[in-house]
């Protein structure tokens, strides 16, 4: 897997051996990840959206940690590592429908 790391632009995306892209990672800038992310987010979602904002938008997570909740919707899985608490997104990771395993080494953690 080839991994590409943009911190100036918040943004990480990790490649398969195809080239394909496999994951995508989103920064708020609320970490130490680099800057944050200011292009398009998914699914009208902002930074400032709240771990309550989230599941009124995408219903009841599929996956819930103590700071993470992931929810899969279209054929795609988004995955919410929040900040201060729960009342900001701090990274957005949006997985490859067929990444079932990166996502639950992912959600396993916290």
């Amino acid at each position: 897997m080839k991994i590409q790391h943009y911190p100036d632009s918040g943004l990480s995306i990790y490649f398969d051996e195809r080239d394909r892209v496999r994951t995508v990672f989103l920064f708020s800038g609320r970490t130490s990840d680099g800057r944050r992310y200011l292009g398009p987010l998914p699914e009208e979602v902002t930074f400032e959206f709240g771990r309550g904002d989230l599941i009124a938008k995408f219903g009841h997570p599929q996956k819930s940690g103590p700071n993470w909740d992931t929810f899969i919707r279209d054929g795609r899985v988004f995955h919410f590592q929040y900040a201060d608490g729960g009342a900001s997104v701090g990274q957005i990771t949006i997985f490859a429908w067929d990444q079932k395993e990166e996502l639950n080494r992912v959600a396993g953690s916290d």
